[in-house]
This record gives C-alpha cells, structure tokens and sequence, in this order.
C-alpha cells in the first residue's frame, strides 16, 4: 500500500473529530467552478457573510499556482516530509480561508497518497468546544495567567481540503454549524509600512519568495511573528493591481488589460467585444496568428471550457496543430449559449475531453447525430488513475445496470458481476489495458454513440 496516513497533528477528541470529518460532503453546494487562489476569500466571505446565524456547508475549487505546486515528492521517503509537504500548501490556503471566514483554523489531521500525489489535510475551527485545555496542563495554566480564557462553542468548525498536486487543484469543504464571536487573540497583522512597501514594489518582477527575504532584512517584518503566507497573501492580493482594472466588470478589465500598450506591442489584439442584455463576449487574437505562417495551418481544432470563472463564461480556443504542438491562435469569451441557437446544427464531428459538459453542449447546439470523439490523453489518464486504485470499494454495477447495459450492446454478460474485494486491475495487466485502448482509438478514429 502506497497510501501513508499520518498522526494528528494537534490533540483533539479523536471521537469528535473523526465524527464532524464525516459530516462534510465534498459535493455541498459546489457551484463547478475553479477559483485562482486569490479570489477565494471574497467567495468564503460572502458564504459566511450570507449564512450568520445559520449553519454553514459548501465547497469550492482552487487551481494551485506555481508556487504551492513547486514541491517535489517523487525523492520523499519519510511520512513526516510528505505531510510537511501537505501543510505547507495548506498553510497558504489557510491565510485566504482565514481572512474569509475571519474565524481561526488550525491544521489537526493529514493523510498523504504519494503514488497518485494527493493530500487530504483536516482543519478545525480553534474556538470548537473539543478544543477545549486540559486544565491539568502546566502551559494552559500559564496561558490564561497571561490573557483571558477563549470563549469555546459547540460550532463544530470543520475543512477538508483535498489537494491534487497532479491536476494542481485543491477541493476546500467546509462545515460550520453556528456563528460565535470572533477571536482576537492571533491579530499579528503585517504593519501599514511593510503592506505599502509591497505594494511599491510589486510591478519590478520580484519573485514572491523574495519579498518575505527583503522585508525580513529590512526589519519590516519580525520573521519570529510573521510567515512567509501571510506576506505571500499581500503579494497575490497587491498584484491584482497590474491586471485587475474593473472589479465589477470582469470582462471589461480583460478588455482594458489586452489594450494595454506592453499588451498590444506583445501581438495581443482584440477583435470583438460586446455587451448588451443578452450577450457578453470577448475575442482577442494571440501573436502566434501573426507568426504562424498561413501556408502552414491545415487544421483548426476548437476546443470548449465552460464555468471557467466566478460569471460562469465560456471559452473557445481555436487551436492548429503546428509542429505536433497545439498552438492557440484566438480566444472567445462567451456568457451565453443562446446566440448559438440559431448557426447550423450539420456539424459533423467534434473532438472532446472526458467530460459530460462539452458532450451535452454539442448535442445542444447541433444534435445527438453529431460525432463526439474523445481526447485519447484524457481516456489514458482517467483508465490508468482508475487502475491505481488500491481501496476495496463497494460496486455500484448491479443486476440492472448490467441488464440495460446487456440490452444496448448484446456483447456484454448480463450475469457477470465484479467482485468486491479485488483491485480494479492487477498490475501487471495495465500496461496491456492501455495498449488495447491506444489501438482502438487509432484503428477507429470516429466512434459513433449509437
């Protein structure tokens, strides 16, 4: 087993703990969204702010930058340096989910899975009743000789984050079942002057690990009260500034950033823009069109993302293939599918990811005959993970599925039942299990769904 599970962090209730783990669903009130880092306080914020008084329950996702996902555990033996990594990634969450919430949460519980690169970290709110001192401990005692006691309340305060360093994407579910007052007792907050000397300083190419460096050898910061987070969350959020120029309107401040002069000397250009109260769109060209020669594309490939921010747009790329390498040529914004309604629906063929959205959006927009052709990479991918596999899990293949899968393809055994307690695929069998699927798809590029 390649799974290594690590003690708690903190002493909690064991009992309560494992109890209030239980209670959050990954699938609470998750909007299908994928947040960058620096736009999830203002999303935890209005969650919390929209629930006072009433117990709060949702998820989101946060696509990792560069920074969080700059670890490396292929060379990392020991379980105490793989749930380093996973803390250090949480650590910087947990300034965003701090400053959101404006509750405290501490790291309590981790569980590493090196061979598929995930962590699932547990966090609890610090004002939780089980979270309670013993009074008996000599450092309790001197803790509330110097400040008052925390006031501890029964809001079950809960997070789960499960970090995928592979997809570089962290799930964040929360559970908090009642407000209470919020506590005061951590506020070492980064001084005005070492804010304003970030924010002077943000447009010089500074790489983010240098600024916590320079404002430590500057006396700035006190590096025994400071941490590195707490500056990396000023820079993230001080760096909106370069880009961000409309916070109402998101479309109109990626409009003014592409006609910006740096952006427009690079060979970025806009072509469309529109906004009315139907349709809101952006398209805007890449310098590979003007690099490319025409001579030199054959094909154009349109690829499709749907929810890619908070507004919920569309993006199409059109995509060549140059050199063996997908080169995007030009972007589209898009809010709505209506205006598609009314194109020509005889399209043919359409190459996808693995993914039922894009499938039922070009079923909707020309019909069921339309080809759908999935992308191999991704079947690859999604088969080889689903064969790693190593935890017994219940199947959900049963007698009626078997029969309805039996009445559409006969080849299929409507008795054949899998077994409980196997692995999804034996080693030594996958490697023949993704040659067979490369073969198919090669041998067959057009599969039609009937």
């Amino acid at each position: 087993m390649d799974t290594l599970d690590s003690e708690e962090i903190r002493p909690s209730n064991a009992e309560n703990e494992n109890e209030n783990e239980n209670e959050i669903n990954d699938e609470d009130n998750y909007d299908g969204l994928v947040y960058n880092v620096g736009d999830i306080e203002v999303v935890i914020k209005d969650d919390f702010a929209n629930n006072d008084n009433l117990p709060v329950s949702f998820s989101l996702v946060v696509e990792l930058d560069d920074v969080m996902t700059s670890v490396n555990t292929s060379s990392t033996t020991a379980n105490q340096s793989l749930n380093s990594v996973a803390i250090e990634i949480a650590k910087h969450l947990q300034v965003q989910i701090k400053k959101g919430s404006e509750y405290y949460w501490e790291i309590r519980k981790t569980h590493v899975n090196k061979k598929d690169g995930e962590f699932t970290v547990y966090l609890g709110c610090t004002q939780r009743d089980d979270r309670q001192s013993n009074p008996n401990e000599e450092s309790s005692k001197y803790e509330r000789e110097v400040r008052p006691a925390i006031q501890r309340h029964q809001c079950k305060g809960n997070i789960k984050m499960k970090i995928d360093l592979l997809q570089r994407k962290a799930r964040i579910s929360f559970s908090h079942q009642s407000s209470h007052e919020k506590p005061t007792h951590r506020n070492i907050n980064l001084s005005d002057e070492a804010i304003n000397w970030i924010k002077n300083n943000i447009g010089y190419g500074i790489p983010k690990v240098e600024f916590y460096k320079r404002l430590s050898n500057d006396e700035l910061i006190d590096p025994e009260k400071h941490t590195y987070q707490q500056v990396y969350y000023w820079v993230a959020k001080l760096s909106k500034s370069q880009f961000v120029t409309d916070t109402k309107n998101q479309l109109k401040s990626s409009k003014n950033f592409l006609e910006h002069c740096t952006q427009v000397d690079g060979g970025y250009k806009v072509i469309y823009y529109l906004e009315n109260n139907f349709v809101r769109a952006l398209g805007f060209t890449t310098p590979f069109l003007q690099l490319i020669e025409r001579s030199n594309i054959t094909e154009l490939i349109v690829d499709s993302t749907f929810k890619t921010n908070q507004e919920r747009f569309e993006l199409f790329a059109a995509i060549v293939n140059n050199g063996g390498y997908g080169i995007p040529l030009a972007y589209l914004y898009l809010d709505t599918f209506a205006p598609l309604e009314d194109l020509p629906n005889n399209q043919s063929d359409n190459r996808i990811q693995n993914h039922i959205g894009q499938t039922n959006a070009i079923e909707a927009a020309w019909d069921e005959r339309t080809i759908v052709q999935i992308c191999l990479w991704h079947v690859e991918y999604a088969v080889e993970r689903k064969m790693r596999e190593t935890k017994e899990k219940n199947s959900q293949y049963t007698i009626n599925v078997a029969q309805a899968a039996n009445s559409q393809f006969k080849f299929i055994d409507p008795q054949w039942r899998p077994s409980n307690n196997a692995t999804v695929c034996p080693e030594e069998h996958r490697k023949d299990v993704l040659l067979m699927i490369k073969k198919h798809a090669l041998a067959h590029p057009l599969i039609t769904n009937k």
